[in-house]
């Protein structure tokens, strides 16, 4: 091989080399799915998937529909369950969770609602 082949073919493998070399731009994770709220005694219990590239989840709630990340009240750094507690009985509570990484939060996911309940065991009566 000549000396003029070998220094285009350097050439290239040194461009292919620093564009390799650039940063990957991350972007903000997508919203979590199949999230629940499962009642408990004076608490709720939230699930849902794991995002892929999450680094932590934020929880918006409220005691009225049409919950989001603006009209919410933020839960920060939420684990996945996370019980929220103590909570008032016989209210309807409202919520929305988002994911975050070093790029940015992502949307809300679908609002799911429970209400706390008082489990049993319950006194019979005389």
């Amino acid at each position: 091989m000549n000396s003029k082949k070998l220094n285009v073919i350097l050439a290239i493998f040194f461009v292919m080399l620093i564009a390799g070399c650039g940063s990957q731009t991350q972007s903000a994770p997508s919203a979590p799915t199949n999230v629940t709220a499962s009642p408990g005694n004076g608490q709720i219990t939230l699930a849902w998937t794991a995002v892929p590239g999450a680094t932590s989840y934020n929880i918006y709630w409220s005691t009225t529909t049409g919950v989001t990340p603006t009209t919410g009240t933020k839960i920060t750094d939420a684990t996945n369950p996370y019980i929220h507690s103590p909570l008032t009985i016989v209210v309807f509570y409202y919520y929305v969770v988002t994911a975050v990484n070093s790029a940015g939060e992502s949307a809300a996911s679908t609002q799911v609602f429970s209400v706390p309940a008082i489990l049993g065991p319950y006194p019979l009566g005389s």
